[in-house]
């Protein structure tokens, strides 16, 4: 394919050679792996840093919200669900008789302050640990001294359960 480059390095493409007078002045015919170079710049240290960076926070963040085990409960964990836990917990801690009804993956379950509790606090540890990997990980990105190294980084490892 007829690719050409202009003084500032801008790329042409013309679908056949006989139109070559409609580039810009100073055009330079290049070959396909030149164009497909300057179209598709190596990435920088910083900029690979940045997308797996990205990528370990996406990572964390569907593992905060995709849920956990707690006391042979699933739980959901999404952030709508952790508000509510807390909300719980708080209203438990104000009204200690208080039973609660909560539905989690299988079905409804009603639990008392010292079990709603235990669920907060595993909830709390859970996204603190997720927090922590990520934490760990973004640590260790940031370590790495080239490319190479930053896209081989596995980023799913060590994650709660």
């Amino acid at each position: 394919m007829p690719y050409y480059k202009d003084k500032n390095n801008n790329i042409h493409f013309l679908d056949n050679e006989k139109f070559e007078q409609l580039l810009p002045s100073g055009c330079l015919k290049i070959t396909d792996v030149e164009a497909n170079a300057i179209q598709n710049p190596p990435l920088t240290l910083d900029q690979a840093k940045a997308n797996k960076l990205t990528d370990l926070a996406n990572y964390r963040y569907e593992k905060e919200c995709g849920g956990t085990t707690v006391s042979g409960m699933e739980i959901k964990t999404d952030r709508e669900s952790q508000a509510k836990i807390s909300g719980a917990v708080a209203l438990a801690i104000q009204t200690p008789t208080m039973t609660f009804n909560w539905k989690t993956k299988k079905g409804f379950v009603t639990l008392d302050k010292t079990q709603i509790t235990a669920i907060g606090q595993a909830i709390g540890a859970f996204v603190q640990a997720c927090y922590t990997n990520e934490m760990a990980h973004a640590k260790a990105i940031e370590a790495l001294t080239t490319v190479a190294a930053i896209e081989a980084y596995d980023i799913t490892t060590g994650w709660p359960g």
